[in-house]
């Protein structure tokens, strides 16, 4: 009895060890697979671009304003710039200046990566300074005693020019770096570190306790709950009142996805699935807000609005509207009918469906068609989506997630969606009309600023456009099944003679 209690710890022993070697192994892989990621995004590199493009832009506005300075031709003018230069007659030093912020920035963020704002600050000051001093000393000073080197008056254009350009360039450098390079880099750093976690928490489950398997596992939904109350209609006609509540969670029976159990097959799969659950969340705390909303356009019972959220990168527009349609003929064409988005929303040209994770939650691809006669390139978007039910509630929420099998290809530019959805509830006394919202948060990944007045309007009339396909789309859909329904009752009729 003891030898074989012995035989058995040994080999359990044995099993653990093996266990811990090959959890070692996959992640040390692991590891090597992080160290082995390039930091160097597509938003630093667009960085990079710009700085190098602020030289080589400064060198031909001083080439420019050689020609124009009146001193000479080039090579006489490059003379007196230079090798006869005084700061009260050159513009040397402003391009030296300019080429010298530009060898820091590359330095510090091309070559050693860095991560931190200093340099671009430190190299924004200097020049700051710098100029306000060349300006006092340049233009204070008294050129009534003309020499061969003195520029003409002529020439103070394209000193302004010089000026103005240093100066603009530097905050614009400030500007991507801060608010573009750096935010954008920790969010993916942050979303591969849960990638990374959950993969290794999974792999260790799995080797160290083998007698678990998928089937074994309870079926757990991945949300968590919200206990916020449910309040009465407001003047914002009810959508703040909907709440998610886990209790009533359940999968729609005309749903074709596949079995009801809410359980992520991979690690990648339990990352988009925590990313639905953020855009819930925060779907939930926009609805929860009926103040500060700023109307954008209004037409009949239709209204769109706009505001900023703390922790939301853009505006978010809400859409509020009723429909003569019941919720599950919302769900019907929103969720199920994802193929065939085109045929009624103008503002794609491309939507599909890419990846099913569980019933109630998946992956969409979308390309937006063009806008502004064709000034606005198309874009395309990689969302994770998913559905709750509250009682006769309906909420689906989206988010853009970064979807290894599709990348961005040079055709489009890819945008980010942030927290969107829709949520559908019918009116009590009429269940076949129901109120409909539309939330809205994208970056379209302008490469130059864009005024926000231009925004507002567009992306008003892109959600206007999809509530009016929409509508329209249903209402053709009712009309198609009552004519098909009236036509079979006709032939049905007994005939008279």
């Amino acid at each position: 009895m003891v030898q074989y209690s012995m035989s058995a710890y040994n080999r359990n022993s044995t099993a653990r060890h093996a266990a811990e070697i090959l959890i070692s192994g996959s992640t040390e892989q692991i590891k090597g697979v992080k160290s082995t990621i390039q930091p160097f995004s597509s938003v630093r590199r667009m960085f990079c671009l710009f700085v190098t493009f602020d030289m080589l832009f400064m060198g031909i506005l001083w080439i420019l304003y050689l020609n124009t300075s009146g001193i000479g031709d080039l090579k006489k003018a490059f003379d007196c710039q230079v090798n006869h230069f005084t700061i009260k007659t050159s513009m040397f030093d402003v391009v030296l200046l300019t080429a010298g912020r530009v060898i820091c920035l590359l330095l510090a963020y091309a070559l050693i990566r860095s991560n931190h704002w200093f340099t671009v600050a430190f190299t924004t000051s200097v020049t700051c300074i710098f100029l306000v001093m060349k300006i006092v000393y340049y233009f204070g000073s008294s050129k009534s005693l003309k020499h061969e080197c003195t520029p003409d008056s002529d020439a103070q254009v394209m000193e302004y020019i010089i000026f103005l350009s240093c100066f603009v360039s530097a905050w614009i450098e400030v500007w991507i770096l801060d608010l573009k390079v750096l935010p954008k880099e920790r969010k993916w750093k942050e979303g591969n570190s849960r990638i990374l976690h959950s993969a290794t928490q999974n792999e260790r489950t799995a080797l160290l306790h083998p007698e678990l398997n998928q089937d074994s596992i309870p079926d757990q939904p991945f949300y968590s709950p919200i206990d916020s109350p449910r309040g009465s209609d407001d003047e914002s006609g009810g959508y703040g009142s909907y709440r998610s509540r886990i209790d009533d969670f359940q999968s729609l029976p005309n749903s074709q996805r596949g079995s009801s159990i809410n359980l992520a097959s991979s690690a990648e799969d339990q990352a988009y699935l925590q990313k639905a659950k953020e855009a819930h969340i925060q779907i939930q705390s926009i609805l929860s807000e009926t103040e500060g909303w700023k109307t954008e356009r209004k037409k009949n019972n239709i209204q769109v609005t706009s505001r900023y959220f703390k922790g939301i990168t853009g505006k978010v527009y809400k859409l509020e509207a009723t429909i003569n349609a019941s919720v599950q003929e919302i769900f019907n064409v929103l969720w199920n009918g994802i193929d065939d988005t085109v045929k009624w929303n103008t503002t794609v040209i491309e939507c599909r469906l890419l990846h099913s994770i569980t019933s109630s939650a998946d992956i969409v691809y979308s390309v937006a068609a063009e806008g502004a006669g064709g000034v606005i390139s198309s874009r395309d978007f990689v969302s994770v989506r998913s559905y709750e039910i509250d009682g006769n509630v309906y909420c689906c929420a989206s988010k853009s997630v970064d979807y290894s099998q599709l990348k961005p290809v040079k055709k489009y530019v890819r945008g980010e969606n942030g927290p969107g959805g829709w949520v559908a509830e019918p009116i009590d006394e009429n269940p076949d009309i129901s109120r409909f919202i539309w939330i809205l948060n994208t970056d379209l990944k302008f490469m130059v600023w864009t005024p926000q007045t231009v925004l507002d309007t567009a992306l008003s009339v892109v959600v206007m456009n999809i509530f009016f396909g929409l509508r329209g789309h249903i209402e053709k859909q009712k009309k198609r099944i009552s004519n098909t329904t009236f036509s079979t009752e006709n032939h049905n009729l007994p005939i008279e003679l």
